[in-house]
């Protein structure tokens, strides 16, 4: 995942997803600006075929205990909506999207 493949303003777009009903698309998102930080900014090594555990578990030494925590917390709510299609409430993803700038948002 390359940054320069992803919106300026992640958090921003994938709220407007959202609104517009897009939840996959939304998270995915915030998916992929997450594991763009986490390759690019923090030098975490991921591999093509690395799960979202395999990302949660070698995200943690390189994350604090509060992005760590939104990560955990955004892999699970992909992983209710992408794989087993359930429903999650939008004050969820809202949340989700008003975090994510919190954690992952490019240090200067």
């Amino acid at each position: 995942v390359r940054p320069d493949s992803l919106p300026a303003d992640i958090a921003s777009q994938a709220a407007r997803l959202a609104r517009a009903g897009e939840l996959l698309k939304a998270l995915s998102l915030l998916y992929r600006g997450a594991l763009a930080a986490l390759l690019h900014r923090d030098g975490v090594e991921l591999a093509s075929g690395d799960t979202e555990q395999d990302c949660l578990r070698k995200s943690r030494p390189r994350l604090a205990a509060a992005a760590h925590a939104y990560f955990a917390r955004l892999l699970g709510a992909w992983q209710q909506l992408a794989y087993a299609r359930r429903r999650l409430p939008a004050a969820e993803i809202e949340s989700l999207c008003a975090d994510w700038a919190l954690h992952f948002e490019a240090r200067a």
